[in-house]
């Protein structure tokens, strides 16, 4: 236990420099939709279906194995659960208790709707943060993976048992596993239903300047989108800023008010013909909008169309950088990385920039590289910032306050784990 205990600690140490900013972040994200309608998976059809896919995910075939979802993918094998039992059998008494409530408390909530307990869990805001049951169930899996293990030692000490039989146990058990995890890793991979042709990365590709892309239904992968160097509007990930998030709804053109891996999510796209805003888009950086259908904005030129994909200009489209004024003039960007931008402001037509940027808290402003300036948020939760009149430049920079305790905290980490190891190789040695 105390040795769990100082791994844990050398872990969150080494960890602190980006585990502290990402608990600051967390409270503007969206995660807290969570708790405004929970919705907690895997949805059990029952206690069977839970204990069929721990012990025999292979009775329905390949075809059911590939079913499988992945919040349900809790396979433990048959045999090495057996020979996990009788490793089990050999520990000390203290070690059994502490292993059979750890997975019995485990077990309970990995049931979710299945539970005995389940109106009580599905109560409480820490499980809908969570959101999926099954999360903690690795520490389950590596207990039997060990007691396997321990369990094989213990049948080699037995001399009335054939080595060979137990050698013959131990590649069934692996073979076992290896089957299981070959065949779900075999899984072939979905055909994408809605994807941009080549030819609209080509036309894309000719535009060097940096501009965002919006498809309305999502036609660009993200790993494509990395891979043609495409910056989007839409997207999908885990967790978003609740500004975006809701300012999303005006750039899309469509309504939700549900927490959503997908921006926009899929429903919205799937069975409705939303109509983005070019102005807002516009003001987002976002120079052409992709859509299988006709979108009805004057500002929205379309310029080519590829299979069933209409590429349109927008024509209320604005620099990535730009200066408060009728015109809006553009701000050059000097430096562009994800923890530091540099804006050239040299040009000085109005008092006021704004970086077309999401707002968020840990970004920090320094008028030429050396004076603090407060980033406001604008009401469409862009950065704008008051310039004096002999800002040449401006440096944004990813400074959460957190952050500088993080770095105290791994560093002091690191140096004591170099220190302990210098010290016991110099013993060694000694």
């Amino acid at each position: 236990l105390l040795l769990f205990l100082l791994g844990a600690i050398i872990t969150f140490g080494l960890s602190a420099i980006t585990l502290l900013p990402q608990l600051e972040w967390t409270p503007s994200t969206t995660r807290s939709l969570l708790l405004e309608n929970p919705d907690i998976y895997p949805k059990w059809t029952s206690a069977w279906e839970f204990l069929q896919y721990i012990f025999l995910p292979w009775s329905g075939g390949i075809t059911s194995l590939w079913g499988i979802d992945t919040e349900k993918w809790l396979s433990l094998g048959l045999l090495p659960s057996a020979i996990a039992l009788f490793g089990f059998w050999h520990l000390k008494k203290a070690q059994k208790i502490f292993l059979l409530i750890t997975t019995f408390i485990i077990t309970l909530i990995s049931l979710n709707n299945s539970s005995p307990l389940r109106s009580f869990l599905q109560s409480q805001d820490w499980l809908a943060l969570i959101r999926v049951a099954t999360r903690a169930w690795f520490i389950p899996t590596f207990a039997v993976i060990f007691l396997t293990g321990l369990g094989i030692e213990h049948l080699f000490k037995r001399k009335r048992i054939n080595k060979k039989l137990i050698i013959l146990l131990a590649v069934l058990a692996a073979g076992e596993l290896l089957a299981i995890s070959w065949f779900r890793i075999t899984k072939p991979i979905p055909t994408l239903t809605k994807s941009a042709p080549l030819e609209i990365y080509e036309f894309l590709s000719n535009d060097k300047d940096q501009f965002r892309v919006f498809c309305v239904d999502r036609c660009i992968p993200q790993q494509k989108a990395a891979e043609e160097n495409l910056e989007l509007v839409d997207g999908y990930s885990t967790l978003q800023q609740k500004n975006y998030y809701k300012h999303m709804w005006q750039l899309s053109g469509a309504y939700w008010n549900i927490y959503t891996l997908s921006l926009p999510p899929i429903g919205t796209y799937t069975f409705e013909k939303a109509q983005p805003d070019a102005e807002s888009l516009g003001l987002y950086s976002t120079k052409y909008v992709i859509s299988p259908y006709e979108l009805t904005d004057t500002d929205f030129k379309a310029e080519k169309t590829f299979n069933n994909y209409t590429i349109y200009r927008n024509n209320l489209y604005k620099s990535r950088a730009y200066f408060r004024a009728p015109d809006a003039p553009q701000a050059p960007i000097l430096i562009y990385t994800p923890n530091h931008i540099r804006v050239d402001t040299s040009s000085k037509p109005s008092t006021q920039l704004i970086l077309s940027e999401v707002y968020s808290s840990g970004w920090k402003a320094y008028l030429n590289g050396v004076d603090p300036m407060k980033i406001q948020e604008t009401p469409n939760s862009l950065r704008q910032i008051d310039l004096k009149s002999d800002t040449e430049f401006v440096d944004f920079y990813y400074e959460p306050e957190s952050f500088k305790a993080g770095i105290v905290i791994t560093g002091l980490t690191l140096i004591l784990l170099v220190t302990f190891s210098v010290i016991k190789a110099q013993k060694t040695l000694a």
